[in-house]
């Protein structure tokens, strides 16, 4: 009997011995599983933050480019404006009838409209004759 109840007694201590390895070896992988997951946001995160670092640099480069464009614009502006200003072009046209016809088609076919009819525009009176037929 003795023998019997040390059978039982062992069988009991190895069924909890066993019982506990099973939760604690759960407990450890949800750990470990916890840890990858961990891990794979923290790596995440880190990629997301240095694909917005390039994309505010070549933002700040294309904003430059945009302001330098922008700025060279306004500066050959104002020098067509000066340059106009101090020698203002003549108030008759001397372009010949085919050399108008021609800028006009480049004008219609840059802004979509039809063919031109290559005439020139009637000349508009010089100051000081008006009434008068143009020359």
């Amino acid at each position: 009997m003795p023998s019997l109840l040390i059978i039982i007694i062992f069988g009991a201590v190895l069924a909890v011995t066993n019982a506990s390895s099973f939760f604690y070896g759960k407990h450890v992988q949800s750990a470990e599983d916890k840890a990858e997951q961990l891990t794979a946001v923290n790596q995440a995160v880190t990629d997301a933050n240095k694909q917005a670092k390039r994309d505010l640099d070549q933002a700040v480069i294309a904003a430059d480019k945009a302001a330098k464009a922008k700025t060279r614009t306004i500066t050959i502006r104002g020098q067509a404006v000066e340059v106009i200003r101090e020698v203002p072009l003549p108030a008759t046209c001397d372009w010949s009838p085919a050399a108008f016809g021609v800028l006009l088609d480049a004008v219609n076919a840059a802004s979509d409209k039809p063919e031109s009819t290559g005439s020139l525009p009637q000349p508009l009176p010089r100051a000081g004759t008006a009434g008068k037929p143009a020359r």
